[in-house]
């Protein structure tokens, strides 16, 4: 049995046993509602580390009051699945790590920061159970925050492109396109249609361009946005000039190549 010395939050509190030895135990709610003084049962822990003589842990329990809780139950989940598939026995130190690497994820997602693996695909192909695990970290955070962070490979893929072609072509001139918008609005209610539409909204596009035009930059090519005339006034791409709502017409193409011209021309 410990008692409570410190609620840290309401996942985390620091508590001493029978001997005044200090832990830091980690359980989701453990500390809500709790107060100094207070016992706590063994059948709420989740996490149990010793303080007293890692810096590190120290450094945690000083600063784990301003973390949000989620990230703590978060990071419990993965740990957990982590041993589990892995057999193996992590660290204390990798708890703070992954709090600080999923907190930095969803700072890097508000502040619409973009940065590329270059790995990738290695990790992808040889670490799959690795990668299973960040996919199911990516999961809980997009639904507990609700937010959307993307998996890496449409990115990395895209970067991958744009590499070998500043590699391969350094004389070339590269222009990037925005996405065209698509109509879910007049479209979409037969099965096929549906089924395209799964995973494409404007909105996502819209995000998906912008990270686009961050790579365009990255590599200094050109980022060019012939779209003008294709959406109506509400953003989703004008009935005529579309068969199926995410494909253009000839009408649409002739559309994007008068809008081409002027970069055609140059």
């Amino acid at each position: 049995m410990y008692q409570i010395k410190k609620v840290l939050n309401s996942s985390v509190v620091l508590v001493e046993d029978d001997t005044k030895a200090e832990f830091v135990l980690l359980g989701k709610g453990i500390g809500f509602g709790k107060k100094p003084g207070q016992e706590v049962g063994e059948e709420a822990v989740s996490q149990v580390f010793i303080p007293a003589d890692d810096a590190k842990i120290q450094e945690f329990v000083q600063s784990i009051g301003t973390v949000d809780p989620a990230y703590i139950d978060i990071v419990n989940q993965l740990i957990k699945k982590a041993e589990e598939q892995l057999q193996l026995k992590l660290t204390p130190t990798s708890y703070f790590a992954l709090v600080d690497h999923l907190q930095f994820a969803v700072d890097r997602y508000h502040e619409n920061m973009m940065f590329t693996n270059k790995v990738f695909w290695e990790i992808k192909t040889y670490y799959r159970q690795e990668y299973q695990l960040g996919e199911l970290g990516v999961k809980l955070l997009n639904e507990h925050f609700a937010i959307e962070i993307p998996e890496d490979e449409f990115l990395n893929n895209y970067d991958q492109i744009l590499s070998q072609i500043e590699s391969k072509l350094p004389q070339t001139q590269v222009y990037v396109m925005r996405y065209y918008p698509i109509n879910t609005v007049d479209f979409g209610q037969d099965s096929d249609e549906k089924t395209l539409f799964e995973t494409r909204s404007n909105e996502k596009f819209q995000k998906a361009s912008d990270k686009i035009k961050k790579l365009a930059d990255n590599h200094h090519f050109h980022f060019i946005d012939v779209n003008d005339g294709l959406s109506d006034e509400n953003g989703n791409l004008k009935k005529e000039l579309t068969f199926d709502g995410a494909h253009l017409n000839p009408a649409g193409y002739q559309l994007v190549l008068e809008n081409l011209k002027v970069y055609l021309e140059e």
